[in-house]
């Protein structure tokens, strides 16, 4: 988006592809006038993990080896967003095999 001479008499904006905006600007006389302001739309947003994968049997079972199991949960779970409890059973059993 493309705007003209904002909060002026004279404000215009100019949406589209940069060849559309380009057209719109070549059909208005006043369109090389004024001062421009171009606004870009940013990135969509990624959803929480994109991309990453997580195993946390491995996570668990290296943290296990250093930590003691309510410990070693309670990180799991702040990396992976998972349930610290749910965490903290699987951690036990990781460490019964």
């Amino acid at each position: 988006m493309l705007g003209r001479e904002l909060t002026k008499t004279f404000e215009t904006f100019y949406s589209g592809g940069a060849a559309s905006v380009l057209a719109d600007l070549q059909e208005d006389p006043n369109g090389a006038r004024g001062e421009f302001v171009v606004m870009v739309r940013g990135a969509a947003p990624e959803p929480a993990g994109a991309g990453v994968s997580l195993d946390t049997d491995k996570l668990l079972g290296l943290l296990i080896k250093e930590l003691p199991v309510k410990k070693a949960a309670r990180i799991a779970a702040e990396v992976s967003g998972l349930g610290k409890n749910e965490l903290y059973q699987r951690a036990l059993e990781l460490k019964g095999d």
